[in-house]
């Protein structure tokens, strides 16, 4: 058995205060030592539960199942990879980097050290040639995010008994549907006459409307969560917390794309936060409310479901971004390219135009990301100026992220 002692010691002085003796004590602490680390566990614990319970149960099993689904992800990219490889390192990033952004929205704080630590390994071997793949290392590091995921399940599911997915479930299984709608059209069903045509039109219009809405989501819904987390990071960044609106026009999103639109939405509504709105000083002092502003319009139309997200604030950076191009040797000097082109350099992989990085950004993947999360679905993002300050080094834009139709219908 392992025994903790703590030892002490006294000095023992003569008349003329010259030391004879020490005396030595020595005190067996294992005890206290079993007793501090069990406190030290509890008090994590109540933390953990506080952040649980904090989040809606259906939020949170939603964070839990895309955070095993991006951890199995990053296993199985480090034991395909024996070798040092950019493109997998650069999936693994990002991948590590939404369940730092997930973790952070929710305020699963307990979680984002782990996650953030990982995330920085990766962010090393990415920029450092030096850097040794080691794939055992890698694989024990990834096992103990995984291990933290499986601590919060375990918390919320045993000890605060919130088992399953909450009012969702599967949507493999089961579907939602507003009761409401099926009411009305169980009554125009049961008041349609049989001998009239038009009635009868009608109660069917209505059905299928409702059948059609089974198993769908209010934008604003889907994206509570991170909006809900926009005023504590707005504090961290020193900032107003902003006014975020949402013109859904009537579309909502199928189930399937819930988590999706979440992956997505948490890297841009942060990418907007910390990039676009400034301070309520600088905004005041450029004449603007010093409360930001955050707008998302929602289409549908030609086959597509189209999502334009801008912001009031300081618009891009272009000559920031093609002078880091320059930097970097994506782009040589002299190189002409258009201003669009220069503006979708900031999806490229590890691009980054951040004097430092921060918890928040820095690190040239969020944007990387979200082109990764669209493209895999059979969608994309883009750059889209709203001025007409052509050769301007600042200017005002909104982000394009457009989706396949089977995600969305029109209510």
């Amino acid at each position: 058995m392992v025994k903790s002692l703590s030892l002490s010691w006294s000095p023992i002085s003569d008349e003329n205060d010259i030391v004879e003796k020490l005396m030595l004590c020595v005190r067996d602490v294992t005890e206290l030592k079993r007793l501090e680390g069990e406190a030290g566990a509890q008090k994590r614990e109540l933390e953990i539960i506080g952040e649980i319970l904090a989040v809606s149960q259906e939020k949170f099993q939603d964070f839990i199942e895309s955070s095993y689904k991006f951890v199995a992800e990053n296993e199985e990219l480090i034991r395909k990879a024996p070798q040092k490889d950019l493109d997998t390192i650069g999936l693994l990033f990002r991948n590590m980097h939404t369940i730092k952004g997930n973790a952070r929205t929710y305020g699963l704080l307990n979680m984002t050290n782990v996650v953030h630590e990982t995330e920085q390994e990766y962010d090393e071997l990415r920029k450092d040639e030096e850097k040794v793949w080691d794939q055992d290392a890698l694989l024990n590091q990834l096992a103990q995010v995984h291990a933290l995921v499986d601590e919060y399940h375990k918390i919320n599911d045993v000890k605060l008994g919130r088992k399953g997915p909450g009012r969702r479930g599967s949507v493999e299984r089961f579907l939602m549907v507003d009761k409401d709608q099926v009411a009305r059209a169980m009554e125009l069903i049961k008041a349609a006459h049989a001998g009239d045509l038009a009635d009868a039109r009608q109660a069917l219009s209505e059905v299928e409307r409702t059948l059609r809405l089974i198993g769908t989501e209010k934008i604003d819904n889907v994206l509570a969560g991170i909006v809900e987390s926009m005023p504590s990071l707005a504090k961290e960044l020193g900032k107003e917390a902003p006014q975020i609106s949402i013109a859904d026009n009537g579309i909502v999103v199928r189930n399937q794309a819930i988590g999706l639109l979440k992956n997505v939405f948490t890297h841009l509504f942060r990418n907007s936060m910390d990039h676009g709105l400034e301070t309520a000083e600088a905004r005041l002092a450029a004449g603007k409310n010093p409360v930001g502003h955050i707008q998302l319009d929602v289409s549908l139309d030609a086959g597509l479901l189209t999502m334009k997200l801008h912001d009031d604030g300081r618009g891009l950076a272009v000559g920031r971004i093609r002078q880091k191009a320059i930097d970097n040797g994506v782009l040589q000097e002299g190189e002409t390219r258009s201003p669009e082109e220069i503006a979708n350099l900031i999806f490229a992989s590890g691009f980054s135009t951040a004097e430092k990085v921060t918890e928040v950004s820095g690190r040239g993947v969020g944007m990387d990301a979200v082109r990764g999360f669209l493209q895999k679905e059979g969608g994309n993002v883009a750059i889209q100026f709203t001025d007409n300050n052509v050769g301007s080094d600042q200017r005002a834009f909104e982000l394009v992220i457009t989706l396949p139709e089977k995600f969305a219908v029109k209510a």
